[in-house]
């Protein structure tokens, strides 16, 4: 029979390829029984291999295929097939292989879906048989996903049948084990098909379909999205490895390849074979030619198989020649066969669908063809049996069906629709809970069809909806509704129990309507509530747990977006064009968004109610009389007489009742009371309602455009009122200010090839309630100016007519060729900004931002649960693509009228600003860009009459043009070859020259303004990360090589700087005129360089004296200057020249003079003093400055933007991007002492009152910069002149007061800075910019400061060149590290020194003598946002004060005494009070006197009147809150500061005190100060200062030739020293102090005025205390002991001594080079051997290796060791005192005597006996001072001294000759003579005698 012939067939073609071992025999076997049982089959591995899927079968099993056929009963029996138990375990696919068979039938079967095109004709069934009845059954399908499983493909196929067999749900009991997506589900299809409906009159339909679907529950947890995820990522990496894995098998397989060398063996196939030679193949002639070829034959074939006439050996040739055709000529060629055939069709009989359903089984008659053939299988018989069972018949033809008639009635019904969203609540609870339900209960789906005008009707109904949140009660597992907060839900429970809660209904081709299409939406109200953890807890669901690349997934993704997009937009176009075939009826209720205070809602917590509005549109030709006599009412619509045969097609569109509520709830709920509410006001505010939209269609002539739509939008006003609360308690609010915009009208007309609308907006008016004019009425802030003459002027007006090239019309009028056409007007809007009402709006919005903020932090201190820390996800690439779409032309005209702008107080006003307007036009097209913008007359007005200066800002000339600037951008064919001239752009600016007055009164008004708006942040985020626009906009204008021209002429504003508001005299400046200019140059070596040469001149500024009309009559010069030069060349290829900077800047300025005398001076004085000064005082504080707060989050998404790959061919290489060069050759600032008399224009000066000339030359500047961000930049002053240019005796006079030294090189620079800045970050600039962080990259910048060996001299007269001078000489450097927040500065001061020498010697560099020695200073500042250290580091500082330093000292001090003169008293001039006057503590800054400052604040504000009568004062409030924002300003400047930290060490400063002349000094006293430490913390909030020194004095013996202490040690109770006396000094806060005595009298008058009513003295017990916060103790833990001895005395005398002579210029003029300390005369009258010399040494240091001879009347020089010298401290003093040993023999004859050096005064040594009885021969040895020095006298015991004013002289008596004298020595008056020891014991009786001449 056919039908075994049949079955056999067609289970052996679908089930072959699926079912291992099936055996086609045993089915033919088994049919001829009617039934057939397979049983336990297997499925084949590769079963799912065409589904493309990323898994594969490991076990597959069928446990059972029952199929019976009712071969006696065929007709009337059904036919079943029953499939039990199919078991699938499937693994993912861990690797690709090959298959060119599949490969090539995919690609086949892709090109065969592009190019299928079926057509399907309805088909007409007999109504002869009864009704059928059929009922289906779905139990238990249910989808599960578990994670974290393990695979059980290591099993068995039995352990696995079994495993799965378990797992079906059974009588609806659900495993636990099972994680469901989606619960097991049951479906009932109930269906009734009426086989003849013809023959029951059309009562039944054929098909009647009820679906009953009980209930479907779906379910997601965070595990099962994840691998969701991974699963996608798996598929796309299949798919990408699918694409290319044939290549693979052309590789040569070489064992010995390394895998990186297959890689590249790998991509270099793929190019050749995806790339290259397809392209290189499409070129030959000879494939050319065996395409053509193809095409013809698939022609020829295509068209036979069509007919119907095609063989299967045909077939299979069309086949082939398809997989080798492209897509694009197979379309091309079947359509043409299609249109041939179909041609052909039209003269034949159409077929039935049945013959068209047995021609694809028929075949030819040859044996080729195997496929079953039912025309020949089947007897005419078995054929009619056949189709009277399926109820055809071939002789049916298209019926009529009846109008009202349905064929297909389809209904689905779902009881419950519910989805879950599971994840953890917490980290520590693995446990899903639900966070997210959404039940959607009876939900129906009704589908109908009536086959007489293809209609079609569809209705849905939703009765409810609920969105369900996170539980409040975390321990419910369970998804009950009831513990967790309702997210949205109806409204209006009581409209929901008669209503749906949704209703759709559509239908084509409607009965009782004449339109084509019928739309139908009701919804009804619904209610949104904010749950913020819910919320919170989605994103972190949905948060992906690490990074996947899902390109293609993305890819699909965004495809099927723009085919939704582009279908969307299709339908739109297609059904807005055919509108009004359609009826529409729009209904949604008002919907009303909650947002609960905290986040939570909750029953009595107050929120913010967004009401959406209730939204309706009709419309349609089914539109009532009624409703469409809205459209009467408007003017501009033509009369309406006949809806359904007017042109116009109406659309009603409302919207209203839109508000934004903050709700209290009390005894209702949220909506309940916006429902009352509403209800209420529909009554009251019908005027208010919005207007519709009206939306017309119109139809015209043929020959004109058709308007295809017209609407019109008015809104009368928009109301926003802001009320403020009365106190933080209550609720009580008062008006605040008003907004309100009037007159909002929109019209907008669509018609063929064009859109023209028109937007208006009548005023804009900002009213602030609590101030009142002087006409009693309400400030009026913002507000549009109106006049008689213009009191139906609009605000705004927007006008736009838009086009395409398409317009037939679009080279003519009105178009242009312009696409888009846009114009703006705006009124002239008036401002009011007055400073008290920006105050109270500035306060309000701050008080609201603190609130804001405090809920904010209390709110987060609430939340328990912990935020999820995520991983830092990587930068993520945003690749730009170049831009191939044109840009649109357009033209765009903006006009404002004009600007008025008035800014005071609440009393009076203070300047009037006005502009006439401001005009711009853009215009884009084919050719050019263009645009000009001018701005007309600028004047700001003081309104004050009298005032003098009451044009503040006034524009000179007749031009009313103040700045028009005029851009055009030229748009050159691709093919134009440009020449040198042609350029790109071209740019205009004119600016006209403006007279300013500038005072300081206007200017504070309106930084008082600014400082109102101003707004301080108190994080910074990185920023803060995007790139720069401009930056990038100049970066691609510089790649695109634009040639720019630039033709400037700035005419800069004229500036009068008067003394005061009320002055006649000022200071007057004119900027001068600036020119920039643009040339092109073609550079052989820089190829085609841009040139812009900018010049500015008339550049000055002077003194000036004003008339009674503010006229200028007499003038002086202040500043002359040269013309300035700048000349810019910018490479237009820097890629061809990668030497030179792509940018060079090269500035030229020679000269800059500046003129200044003392009047001069004097009124620069009184413009400081008195024009800024001057305010405008009022009793208004400022608020404190708001803090913007940002939170940082938790991880930042670094983007980094990347250009194309062109664009980063040289990202690695660093070029020179800009250079920059300037050059300044002098800047002179000449002094006058005279007086100029300003009478006249140009006054002149006395050249003969020159005072000074200071003249900075060849100051150079210098700036790089390089691609990587890096720059470097230095700057340098080549030379620094001051010159005296007074009269006075300048022939030998010092002129040059400041020059460069005499020993520097005069090329050098005398002042160098240079700066470099450099960045870590490893991103090219140029290729990617990304945020940067501590993290990611560094900016590392250094600063380095050096002055090249400066020297300071003092000179002691400056009119004698060959005076005495001190010079202070040191080497400087400062060098400063910042990297990102920290920087470090390092200073040096190195070999700081101080020497004395002679002006006139300095060139020689001879030095006389040194006050001090070189010594080192270093600095180290460390200071970052946390930190702020300062450590100082100073050497041994020894200083020498000489008596010639003294006398120095002294001459300069005398000096400057003789160069005061006496000054004038001058009543007009300044007050000589100056910054060198000195001033009491009170007055200073510093921060231990803030107290002071504190109280008599309190004191001013102190309110009398409360004081007096204890009336509460009014401005309490105001003060505390002033006072709160000051503690919280002062606590924000120190709080990120955590440390600071000042140290200063030194280990010992040493002063000695020197007597003498000239360089032969020696020390006398000496003053150490030893152990130096300064220890400063928290300076800036709670100080604490810890510091010690030791103190040491000691004077010089020169009878001991050693050092004494003066200030005694401390000793301890052994005798031992402990330390030198010590002072400390430390800080503590007075409050932990129990008493404090209070400094004494005399020194409170630097604290406090005496008569200061705050200096009160406090008591405590009887005891004094001091009134502080801080006590500063200054503390010596030991009583100070001074040793007095004669020595000191005498010390003192001769310094006192000294220090007279010096200061009365009797020092010695001689310089003395005699540098011995001590000496050893010989007086004895024989030649002695000086030996064994100990503790003195010679003066060059010279060895005793041999005794001395020393002659009568000669001398030693000795001097005593440095260590001696140096020991000032108490160490080394009490060294020297144990090794004091200092001593030295004396050889007279054979007598040797040793001498002790520290006893030496008067000591008397016996040499011998002598010839006078009794009386020895004595040697003397006697110690003395002379010029300060000690000389050790070895003599007789005898001295005679002249003190007579004659010469005396020694005579001796001849021993043999009587009477006969013998003259031994001659004496001086006031000279002395030691007798020698010769003449005193040669005799027994010596005689000598004392004469004179006479």
């Amino acid at each position: 029979m056919v039908f075994e012939q049949l079955t056999t067939y067609l289970i052996d073609k679908f089930l072959g390829d699926y079912i291992e071992d099936l055996d086609s025999k045993q089915l033919k076997i088994g049919l001829w029984h009617g039934d057939v049982v397979l049983e336990n089959l297997s499925l084949k591995p590769n079963a799912l291999a065409n589904f493309n899927l990323p898994v594969t079968v490991a076990v597959g099993h069928l446990q059972k295929l029952s199929l019976h056929i009712p071969w006696k009963q065929l007709y009337t029996h059904p036919t079943k097939i029953t499939i039990d138990g199919l078991y699938l375990l499937l693994t993912p696919k861990t690797d690709i292989e090959y298959d060119p068979e599949r490969e090539e039938q995919k690609r086949y079967e892709e090109k065969m879906e592009e190019t299928t095109n079926t057509e399907w004709e309805p088909m007409v069934s007999k109504e002869e048989s009864p009704i059928v009845y059929k009922l289906g059954e779905l139990n238990a399908l249910s989808i599960y996903w578990n994670s974290d499983i393990k695979s059980r493909s290591e099993l068995s196929q039995e352990n696995i049948v079994d495993i799965l067999q378990a797992k079906i749900v059974k009588n609806e009991q659900t495993s636990n084990s099972m994680t469901y997506i989606l619960q097991p589900l049951n479906i009932n299809i109930k269906l009734k098909m009426a086989t003849t409906p013809r023959e029951q009159d059309y009562v039944r339909p054929v098909f009647d379909a009820k679906i009953d679907v009980h209930r479907i529950n779906l379910n997601i947890n965070r595990n099962q999205y994840c691998d969701l995820l991974d699963l996608f990522e798996f598929q796309d990496h299949l798919n990408s490895q699918s694409k290319f894995i044939k290549y693979y098998a052309m590789i040569e397989n070489n064992a010995t390849d390394k895998p990186s060398l297959r890689r590249w063996k790998f991509a270099y196939t793929v190019i050749l074979n995806e790339e290259v030679r397809p392209r290189l193949a499409s070129y030959k002639w000879e494939n050319i030619k065996a395409n053509r070829d193809r095409f013809r034959e698939y022609h020829e074939l295509y068209y036979q198989e069509l007919t119907g006439n095609a063989s299967k050996t045909q077939k299979q040739l069309a086949e082939e020649l398809e997989k080798k055709i492209d897509v694009f000529n197979l379309i091309f060629i079947r359509r043409t066969v299609e249109i041939e055939i179909k041609k052909k069709k039209a003269e034949q009989k159409q077929k039935s669908w049945l013959d068209k359903m047995t021609s694809w089984w028929s075949s030819d008659s040859d044996d080729e063809n195997s496929e079953f053939n039912i025309d020949g299988a089947t007897a005419a018989e078995e054929k009619k049996k056949l189709y009277d069972a399926i109820g055809y018949a071939e002789d049916d033809g298209s019926l009529a069906y009846p109008e009202e008639y349905v064929d297909i009635d389809l209904s689905i019904r779902l009881t419950m629709l519910e989805i879950n969203v599971w994840s953890n609540i917490n980290e520590k609870n693995p446990q899903f809970k639900v966070i997210a339900s959404a039940a959607v209960p009876n939900v129906g789906l009704i589908c109908k069809r009536r086959p007489a005008k293809s209609a079609f009707l569809f209705i849905i109904d939703l009765h409810s909806f609920e969105v369900f949140g996170v539980g409040t009660d975390t321990s419910q597992i369970k998804t009950a509704n009831v513990y967790r907060p309702v997210l949205a839900k109806p409204a209006d429970q009581i409209q929901l129990a008669q209503k749906h809660l949704l209703h759709i209904e559509y239908e084509t081709n409607p009965l009782d309507r004449s339109s084509e299409n019928r739309i139908q939406v009701l919804l009804q109200s619904l209610e949104i509530t904010y749950d913020a953890l819910t919320i919170n807890k989605l994103v972190e669901f949905f948060q992906p747990d690490r990074k996947r690349d899902l390109q293609s997934i993305k890819e699909i993704a965004y495809s099927t977006f723009n085919d939704i997009k582009y279908r969307t937009r299709f339908l739109f176009n297609h059904y807005l064009k055919n509108i009004q075939a359609s009826d529409i009826d729009i209904d949604l209720q008002s919907s009303f968004f909650l947002l609960p205070e905290d986040g939570v809602y909750r029953r009595d917590c107050h929120m913010l109610s967004l009401d959406f509005g209730h939204f309706t549109f009709k419309g349609g030709p089914s539109y009532n009389d009624e409703e469409i006599e809205i459209g009467k009412t408007y003017e501009n619509i033509i009369n309406i007489d006949d809806p359904h045969k007017s042109s116009y097609f109406p659309l009603k569109l409302r919207l209203e009742n839109i508000r934004l509520l903050y709700i209290d709830p009390k005894n209702m709920t949220p909506v309940q009371k916006i429902l009352q509410e509403a209800e209420s006001a529909e009554a009251e505010e019908k005027t208010n309602d919005q207007i519709p939209k009206e939306i017309v269609k119109k139809k015209v002539d043929v020959q004109d455009q058709i308007i295809e739509l017209e609407a019109t939008f008015e809104l009368p006003q928009i109301l926003i009122r802001i009320d403020e609360s009365l106190s933080n308690i209550s609720n009580d609010t008062h008006p605040f200010m008003r907004i309100s915009l009037l007159s909002i009208v929109a019209r907008a007309r669509m018609k063929t090839f064009d859109i023209d609308f028109n937007v208006s907006l009548t005023d804009f008016i900002i009213v602030h309630e609590r101030f009142i004019t002087t006409n009693n009425d309400r400030l009026c802030l913002i507000s549009m100016e109106r006049t008689h003459d213009r009191v139906n002027v609009k605000l705004i007006r927007i006008n736009g007519l838009l086009t395409a090239p398409e317009n037939p019309m679009f080279g003519s009028a009105p178009y242009n060729s312009i696409e888009n056409q846009i114009r703006v007007h705006i009124g002239k809007p008036i401002l009011m900004l007055q400073l008290e009402p920006l105050l109270s709006i500035v306060q309000f919005k701050n008080d609201l931002m603190e609130k804001v903020v405090k809920e904010q932090h209390r709110l987060s201190h609430k939340t328990t649960a912990k935020k999820r820390v995520a991983s830092k996800p990587k930068p993520k690439n945003i690749v730009k693509s170049d831009s191939t779409s044109v840009m649109p032309t357009f033209q765009i005209e903006v006009d404002l009228k004009g600007l008025r702008a008035i800014i005071g107080f609440e009393l009076f006003q203070v300047l009037d600003i006005q502009s006439q307007g401001f005009r711009a036009h853009i215009l884009n097209s084919t050719e050019k860009t263009s645009a000009y913008l001018v701005f007309t007359d600028l004047y700001v007005f003081d309104p004050n009459p009298k005032a003098r200066y009451c044009h503040i800002i006034s524009q000179q000339g007749i031009d009313k043009q103040l700045l028009r600037i005029d851009f055009t951008r030229l748009n050159y064919p691709k093919n134009y070859e440009k020449t040198l001239n042609d350029i790109h752009c071209d740019v205009k600016i004119q600016l006209t020259k403006l007279h300013m007055v500038l005072l300081y009164k206007h200017m504070d008004l309106i930084l008082n303004l600014l400082n109102a708006f101003q707004t301080k942040k108190t994080e910074h985020d990185v920023s803060s990360n995007q790139p720069s626009t401009v930056f990038e906009t100049m970066e691609n204008f510089q790649k695109q090589a634009r040639k720019l021209r630039l033709d400037v002429m700035l005419n800069a504003p004229s500036i009068l700087i008067p003394t005061s508001s009320y002055s006649n005299e000022g200071l007057f400046i004119d900027l001068g005129q600036l020119t920039m200019q643009t040339k092109f140059t073609d550079d052989p070596n820089r190829s085609l360089v841009e040139q812009q040469v900018i010049v500015m001149n008339n550049l000055l500024a002077s003194r000036v004296k004003l008339g009674k009309t503010n006229e200028i009559f007499g003038s002086i010069s202040l500043l002359e200057c040269s013309e300035l030069s700048a000349l810019i060349d910018r490479l237009l290829y820097p890629e061809k020249v990668q030497h030179e900077p792509e940018i060079s800047i090269v500035v030229n300025w020679d000269s800059i003079q500046f003129t200044l005398a003392k009047d001069d001076y004097a009124t620069l004085m009184k413009i400081f003093k008195k024009n800024f000064s001057e305010k405008f005082y009022h009793k208004i504080s400022n608020p404190a400055v708001q803090e913007q707060y940002e939170y940082r989050r938790m991880s930042q998404i670094g983007v980094i933007v990347t250009k194309k790959k062109e664009d980063n061919i040289n990202r690695n290489k660093i070029s020179k991007k800009i250079h920059f060069n300037a050059e300044i050759k002098k800047i002179a600032i000449t002094l006058y002492l005279d007086e100029s008399n300003v009478i006249t224009r140009h006054e002149s000066r006395n050249e003969n009152s020159k005072f000074f000339d200071l003249q900075l030359k060849m100051l150079k500047a210098q700036f790089r910069q390089l691609s990587d961000s890096s720059y470097a930049g230095q700057a340098q002053i080549q030379e620094l002149i001051l010159d005296d240019l007074r009269d006075t005796n300048r022939s030998n006079k010092v002129t040059h007061m400041i020059n460069r030294s005499f020993n520097v090189d005069p090329n050098v620079p005398m002042f160098t800075v240079t700066l470099e800045y450099k960045t870590n970050n490893k991103q090219n600039s140029m290729g990617a910019r990304q945020t940067v962080s501590k993290t990611d990259g560094s900016l590392h910048t250094k600063v380095k400061i050096i002055i090249k060996t400066p020297k300071i001299i003092l000179l002691e007269d400056q009119y004698n060149k060959n005076s005495n001078c001190f010079v202070l000489d040191f080497a400087s450097k400062i060098h400063i590290d910042m990297v990102n927040d920290y920087m470090t500065m390092y200073g040096l001061l190195k070999d700081l020194t101080i020497y004395g020498s002679n002006f006139a010697a300095l060139k020689n560099s001879k030095i006389k003598y040194r006050v001090l020695q070189p010594v080192d200073i270093d600095l180290i500042l460390i200071l970052d946002l946390e930190q702020q250290h300062i450590n100082v580091r100073i050497g041994d500082i020894s200083i020498q004060i000489p008596p010639a330093a003294v006398h120095t000292v002294l001459n300069m001090i005398n000096s400057m005494g003789e160069l005061q003169t006496t000054a004038r008293n001058e009543t007009e001039k300044i007050n000589s009070k100056g910054i060198f006057d000195p001033k009491p503590f009170k007055d200073a800054s510093f921060w231990f006197i803030k107290d002071y400052e504190m109280k008599q604040e309190l004191i001013e504000q102190r309110d009398v009147l409360e004081l007096t009568t204890g009336t509460p004062s009014h401005k309490k409030a105001t003060i505390e809150e002033a006072n709160k924002r000051k503690e919280i300003e002062e606590q924000f400047q120190t709080r990120n500061i955590r440390s600071q930290h000042l140290i200063l060490n030194l280990n010992m400063i040493e002063i000695k005190l020197e007597l003498g002349t000239g360089s032969a000094t020696k020390p006398v006293i000496a003053m150490c100060l030893s152990n130096l430490f300064v220890g400063v913390k928290n300076w800036s909030s709670d100080i604490s200062i810890s510091s010690q020194i030791h103190i040491e004095l000691a004077l010089f013996n020169d009878n001991l030739l050693s050092w004494e202490p003066l200030i005694e040690p401390v000793i301890d109770k052994s005798g031992e020293v402990v330390c030198p006396w010590c002072i400390t000094c430390s800080t503590s806060i007075h409050e932990d102090e129990e008493e404090v005595v209070e400094n004494d009298d005399e020194s409170r008058f630097l604290l406090d005025e005496p008569n200061s009513p705050i200096n009160t003295v406090k008591y405590k017990d009887g005891t004094k205390i001091l009134d502080a916060k801080h006590v500063i103790y200054i503390r010596a833990d030991h009583p100070l002991n001074i040793t007095v001895t004669k020595t000191m005395l005498n010390l003192a005398q001769r310094l006192s001594t000294t220090f007279k002579d010096a200061y009365n210029k009797r020092l010695l003029s001689d310089e003395d080079d005699d540098k011995s300390l001590l000496s050893i005369h010989n007086m004895t009258g024989y030649d002695v051997y000086i030996e064994n010399i100990t503790g003195v040494k010679f003066l060059d240091d010279k060895k005793f290796d041999t005794p001395i001879h020393l002659k009568h009347l000669d001398s030693i020089p000795l001097t005593v060791p440095g260590e001696r010298l140096s020991a000032t401290h108490i160490p080394a003093i009490s060294e020297q005192m144990i090794n004091r040993k200092q001593e030295f023999s004396v050889k007279i004859d054979n007598e040797v005597k040793t001498i002790d050096i520290n006893q030496t005064w008067r000591r008397v040594f016996y040499l011998d006996s002598s010839l006078i009885p009794n009386w020895p021969v004595q040697l003397l040895c006697d110690s003395q001072l002379y010029n300060d020095r000690r000389r050790i006298v070895l003599s007789s015991i005898i001295k005679i001294f002249n003190g007579a004013t004659m010469t005396l002289k020694l005579l001796d008596v001849d021993s043999i000759q009587v009477r006969t004298y013998r003259e031994v020595a001659r004496i001086e008056p006031n000279g002395e003579l030691y007798l020698p020891l010769e003449l005193l014991y040669m005799r027994m009786n010596p005689r000598l005698f004392i004469s004179i001449d006479e």
